[in-house]
């Protein structure tokens, strides 16, 4: 389901359960979409009966939605402001360069405002936007969407400028940022030349056709990756890997083991301060 479909699937899924014919993973997907709404009293209830018809992974579930009512119920430490580039479409990986905040978006006025077409319902697909930090209503298409695919989303630059990763792909946001079925996400790099231009892409050396890489996130110094992958081998999902860039190269990645990934999904790393964020719907 794309952003904004969960009521409906929600329905769907209600519908299904109410048949003779239902299995266990029926009420799992009912009560996962629950708690993606954030309605946690029903989502419990119908874990509670996942339970019941022999879950393995019930009771997991079960802690998680009291421990995100917890959350909720807890004073919040921060304030939420809701950002003027914001649109009904899914905006989604943050990311900065030479003053500009950069983001995708799947907004569905591209078309008319910038002649950037999509597809056959008219939405285009990702979509990379820069915002002027000073003027957060300004937002125009970066010029990395002069580049033959119409499809990019969760840019990350060094800090010192001089190298980009991206993702290529067909990718469309949901609410997560993942979906189950394969979306074709590969990653491309692009360093500078001495006039400070950006040089012809390059895929990054472990993409694949039978799994994703996605989500990058570049050091300061533009020596060290991480991104997310469903590469066989992991712990399960979307894990977490670090590669190098040496010598114009990329060395093969490394998934940052068992205290970081789960069965679950790991996406989104961020390093500050000897800190690695990141996000995880299992932990």
């Amino acid at each position: 389901e794309g952003l904004g479909d969960n009521e409906q699937a929600i329905y769907r899924w209600h519908e299904v359960i109410k048949s003779d014919q239902r299995s266990s993973e029926d009420l799992k997907s009912l009560a996962i979409l629950f708690k993606k709404e954030a309605r946690y009293d029903e989502s419990l209830e119908v874990f509670a009966e996942y339970r019941d018809a022999g879950g393995e992974d019930a009771q997991h579930h079960i802690n998680s939605c009291l421990f995100a009512q917890q959350v909720v119920m807890a004073e919040a430490n921060c304030d939420l402001e809701n950002m003027a580039m914001n649109t009904s479409s899914a905006e989604s990986g943050i990311s900065f360069y030479n003053g500009e905040m950069v983001y995708a978006t799947h907004r569905v006025d591209l078309n008319s405002r910038f002649g950037i077409k999509g597809d056959m319902d008219k939405r285009p697909k990702s979509v990379v936007m820069g915002m002027d930090e000073n003027d957060p209503t300004n937002s125009n298409p970066l010029k990395i969407q002069d580049r033959k695919d119409d499809a990019f989303g969760f840019v990350s630059y060094a800090a010192n400028g001089k190298l980009m990763v991206y993702v290529k792909s067909d990718f469309k946001a949901d609410a997560s940022g993942v979906q189950e079925a394969h979306d074709g996400m590969s990653l491309f790099y692009s360093v500078t030349n001495e006039t400070g231009a950006w040089q012809e892409d390059k895929a990054f050396s472990f993409n694949s056709t039978e799994y994703d890489n996605g989500f990058p996130f570049v050091s300061e110094d533009g020596k060290t990756l991480f991104y997310s992958s469903d590469m066989p081998g992991g712990q399960g999902g979307f894990d977490l890997y670090v590669s190098h860039y040496e010598n114009g190269s990329w060395s093969s990645p490394s998934n940052l083991g068992p205290q970081v990934n789960t069965q679950g999904n790991e996406i989104t790393p961020y390093l500050t301060e000897y800190k690695l964020y990141f996000a995880s719907d299992w932990l």
